[in-house]
This record gives C-alpha cells, structure tokens and sequence, in this order.
C-alpha cells in the first residue's frame, strides 16, 4: 500500500525533486499507517489477532495492487503488466558521481540512510518518551498496564499505525529507490517475513536491526552467487532458519533456567 501510494504521487504530481521525494515518502508513510490503523481497530474492537488481519490484509493490498496496476491512469501505454515509471523527481537514486565511487551500481539509493534513520527515530521514541514507555508496558502485560493507567487501546492503535507507517516507508524506498514502477505481480514478495527474521535476529532491539539487516542482506546477495561455486542457493535459508531455531530456543532454555533456579529458591 505504501509503495502504491507512493508511485500515484509519483506519476501525477510534478514537482521539483526538494518536494517530490518528501510528498510521495508522506504518501506512503500514511497509506501504510491508515493500514496498519485498520488491523488495530480490529483488534481493539473485536479482539481479532492482530497476525493473522495483517496477513489477510496482505492479500487485500496484494490484489488491490494488482487491480490498480491497469487502472489507464497509471498503465503503462503500449501494453505490458506495469505501471507507468515515476517522474525522475521522485527518485531516490544516488547520483552518478556517488555511484561511480560505490561501483557504479544502479540500484545504489539514500534508502539505506533513510532506513538507519527510521531505526534511531524508533529507538529513541521507545526508549527515551512517555509514548515509547506506555507501548513497552502494554507489550510486556497489558492488564498491567491497565491498573497502572495506561489506555492499551490507544496504544495497540498507536503501536500498529507506526508499524504501518515503517512498512509504507519501506514501499516507498523499494519504489523510488529501485523499480520505479509498480509491476502486477505473480505472487508476494515476502518483504514483511525478510523483516521478522531481521527483527528476531536483532531481538526486537531498532538499534540492532541496522546490524541484523545488513547481515542479512549480505547473506541474501551472497546466496545469488553459490552458483559459482556449483553450491545450491537455498543454504542461506538453511542457515537463516538454522539462527532463528537457535534464536527461539534461547528463550526457551532461559525460561527453564530461570524457572529451576526459582523452584530450587
């Protein structure tokens, strides 16, 4: 939703790059939260498991996208199942001179310091403000957080539009960054589940998502180039999975830990 809205604004809104690139960043960062605001709704009102509504919504942004592609506003003319490229005033993309120095690399973008950005935005609003404080309480117990004063309602809501958000910004990025147009697709790309694996790595921390992020991504890139050494590419998924498994039983081993010591006190 995020990259859609920002490829609308990127196709009918001219304007010089200084107000370009914000206004289709805004665009996609409040499709993403409007998003986002609609699972919380449902999860605060209903109760629905807010997983399994972005998983839902994921097929509705999926096929909505799809339907938007072809729409005559933004076909591509002269056939082919794409949209129409943004102006090169809402490009992201370094310039030449920049991308010489990184090895001449096409797809080479500010999306990277956007990204480091975003994370020290988060980290510091999560540890350092009242909101970050009343989101970590209603995320560790939320019945706590009640008796302590806390609306957890507003805070799922809030939790879910900045998550939102983050996602639509990650559109936009992927978008004007690389593709600079939005193709029907065959299937989903899975971004959102390449960012829970970073997440986990990092164990939720923004800081450590930078390091986890890169980490991954080198492992992504480098699993394109086992074929030269006649190695299968899905070891890097093997690997991958191999360190959230880990991940995951460290919590579990911690627990028992803790529990046993307790049990013995």
């Amino acid at each position: 939703m995020g990259s859609l809205a920002a490829c609308t604004v990127g196709i009918l809104v001219d304007l010089p790059p200084v107000l370009h690139v914000p206004l289709c960043m805004l665009a996609a960062v409040a499709a993403g939260a409007v998003w986002g605001s609609i699972v919380g709704l449902l999860k605060v009102k209903r109760g629905i498991n807010e997983v399994l509504s972005f998983i839902m919504f994921n097929w509705i942004a999926y096929y909505f996208s799809n339907y938007a592609v072809n729409l005559p506003i933004l076909h591509k003319e002269g056939g082919g199942e794409a949209t129409k490229d943004i102006l090169d005033s809402a490009s992201i993309v370094f310039p030449d001179v920049i991308r010489d120095v990184l090895g001449k690399n096409r797809n080479a973008n500010f999306g990277f310091i956007l990204a480091v950005i975003a994370a020290v935005l988060i980290w510091f609003i999560i540890k350092k403000t009242t909101l970050g404080y009343k989101l970590r309480a209603v995320g560790y117990n939320n019945f706590a957080a009640q008796y302590g004063g806390i609306n957890s309602n507003r805070a799922v809501m809030t939790a879910m539009a900045i998550s939102g958000g983050l996602a639509g910004l990650g559109g936009a990025v992927q978008l004007m960054g690389m593709s600079m147009r939005i193709s029907q697709f065959a299937s989903q790309e899975n971004y959102g589940f390449q960012g829970i694996t970073v997440a986990l790595i990092a164990g939720s921390n923004p800081i450590g998502c930078i390091f986890s992020g890169l980490f991954y991504g080198a492992m992504k890139y480098g699993g394109t180039k086992l074929s030269l050494v006649d190695a299968p590419s899905e070891v890097v998924d093997i690997i991958m999975g191999t360190i959230i498994l880990f991940i995951a039983v460290s919590h579990v081993l911690r627990n028992l830990i803790l529990n046993r010591k307790g049990g013995k006190a």
